[in-house]
Formats: C-alpha cells, sequence, structure tokens
C-alpha cells in the first residue's frame, strides 16, 4: 500500500468525512491537510468530519495538524466535528494543549452524522434523514404520512 492509498476523503452528501487508520507519520499528515482544503474548496462542503477509530496513536505534530486542520476548514466554512477517539488519543490532545475550540466531538461517526443533521430513517417517528420531508411514498404510490400530519388534521 502506498502512503497516497492511505489518504481517503470522502465526499458524503456535503460533508467530507476523513478516516484516518493507522500510524499516520508527518508526511502524510501535511499531505492530508493539503487534500482535504483542496476538497472543500472545490466542493462547497459543509461539514467535515475526521473520524479517529482507527488511530492507534497520536503525537504531538499529529495533534497540531488535526488542530490546525479543524480551524483552516472552519475558516472555509466547514464545520468540523472529531469522533471515534479513544481514551489515549483524548489525553495527548489535551496534555499537549492543544486548542480544540473550533472542532466538536462525538463518540461515534453516527454521532458525528446526527449532529450534522443527518440521519437514518426511523420507521417511528418518520423520516428524519437526508432530504427527510413530512411524508414519502410507499412502492404502490400510496403516500405514508407521519403522525406529524396526521395531528396537525386534528
Amino acid at each position: 500500500m502506498t502512503e497516497s492509498d492511505r489518504l481517503p476523503v470522502i465526499n458524503v452528501w456535503n460533508h467530507i468525512l476523513v478516516p484516518l487508520q493507522g500510524e499516520i507519520s508527518d508526511a502524510i499528515a501535511e499531505r492530508l491537510v493539503d487534500q482535504v482544503l483542496d476538497t472543500i474548496r472545490d466542493t462547497g462542503a459543509e461539514g467535515l468530519i475526521i473520524d479517529l477509530t482507527g488511530i492507534w496513536m497520536v503525537d504531538s505534530h499529529l495533534c497540531a495538524v488535526l488542530s490546525r486542520l479543524a480551524a483552516s476548514a472552519r475558516l472555509m466554512g466547514a464545520h468540523s466535528i472529531m469522533c471515534g477517539m479513544n481514551a489515549q488519543v483524548a489525553i495527548t490532545l489535551q496534555t499537549m494543549g492543544i486548542d480544540m475550540g473550533v472542532v466538536r466531538t462525538a463518540l461515534t461517526l453516527e454521532e458525528a452524522f446526527k449532529s450534522l443533521g443527518i440521519g437514518r430513517l426511523d420507521a417511528k417517528s418518520g423520516p428524519r434523514g437526508v432530504g427527510g420531508g413530512k411524508s414519502r411514498e410507499r412502492p404502490d404510490g400510496d403516500r405514508v404520512r407521519s403522525k406529524k400530519d396526521e395531528s396537525s388534521k386534528a
């Protein structure tokens, strides 16, 4: 696997997802910043999710790079969320005194998406996901009304 293969930057619903894995060298970290910021500029992304679930360790350089990436993304109009942080990574970020004021955190990737308003369809409460509206169509063409629609009729 080459170093460039290790830099997944995924555009999902006008948000950038960056799932980091393994050991991130200084060179990879610097290239990651350039690649993510270029992607935000090119796509006009509204948010950036940095998923740290696969990170084994974080050194002082990577701490600084992640903080700088989140701050730069914010300046470009993209809200930043870090998720999947293990205890050692959290302690390292805190110990290094890295300013995390510009980045929100979430325990899981699912929670990160939820905090950006992206969720799954929930049969009990009706559509709440991307493009969710007050009603949806069944395959047979009939409309399914949410409980909210039914209560507004009464």
